[in-house]
């Protein structure tokens, strides 16, 4: 438990300290913090799908390993991967072309629509590698190996690239989107070549990454977790 611990502390703490970062840009941080914090709600939603396919296929995934079905485990894991990358794409696609009016929607204005529009712009492209990571580190999580785990959030937090991108290149609120989306492709990568090592006990394989009628059983145990973050 320890390891997990410390993993949702590190994220829950990136949270607070990209803020900050954000709240000191010179002149602009009040409005700048304000624009970053209106697209919240679509982060949140964001990490919901990831949790859709990641807290329901992460346990029936379990299931099958303790039964000893190895094969049964490993296709679990590719049709959460596949669906993982689908449901990226497609929420990519939708957000980006309706991003100003759900940002009107969540409060911005005139005063911080601007942040808030080039924060989740870049943000968005890296939708695929925020679902790779919260939805596939769940099968870390499930074999006990909760300290490799525990890196992966780690790598993801991006608290080193933030001051880098926001301060030294003065790239403002798109640096610190632009950290993230770099932290996140470094802990998806990290993942995806842990699951689909020896290492792992189920593993990631090519031919297993396509849609299969297993994802009715995932879907129906990560709806509940899904609808209370949604």
């Amino acid at each position: 438990s320890v390891p997990t611990i410390v993993a949702q502390a590190a994220n829950a703490s990136y949270t607070i300290i990209d803020r900050l970062f954000i709240g000191h840009i010179p002149e602009v941080g009040d409005a700048a913090m304000t624009g970053v914090g209106i697209c919240f709600p679509i982060l949140l939603a964001v990490t919901a799908f990831a949790s859709l396919i990641g807290a329901g296929g992460a346990p029936r995934a379990s299931i099958e390993l303790g039964r000893g079905n190895f094969k049964k485990a490993d296709r679990i894991l590719g049709t959460s991967a596949a669906f993982l990358v689908a449901i990226a794409l497609t929420l990519t696609v939708i957000l980006q072309a309706t991003k100003e009016p759900v940002l009107r929607a969540f409060g911005a204005s005139d005063a911080n629509i601007g942040y808030a529009v080039d924060f989740i712009t870049i943000y968005l492209v890296g939708t695929v590698f925020v679902q790779l990571t919260l939805g596939l580190n769940n099968f870390i999580s499930a074999q006990g190996k909760t300290t490799i785990a525990m890196t992966s959030v780690l790598i993801g937090t991006g608290i080193i690239l933030d001051p880098v991108f926001i301060f030294v290149l003065g790239w403002g609120v798109k640096g610190a989107a632009v950290a993230n989306v770099i932290a996140q492709l470094i802990s998806s990568v990290w993942i995806i070549l842990f699951l689909a090592s020896g290492r792992s006990a189920i593993r990631l394989r090519p031919s297993n990454i396509r849609f299969n009628r297993v994802i009715v059983p995932i879907l129906t145990l990560g709806l509940a977790p899904f609808i209370m973050q949604i």
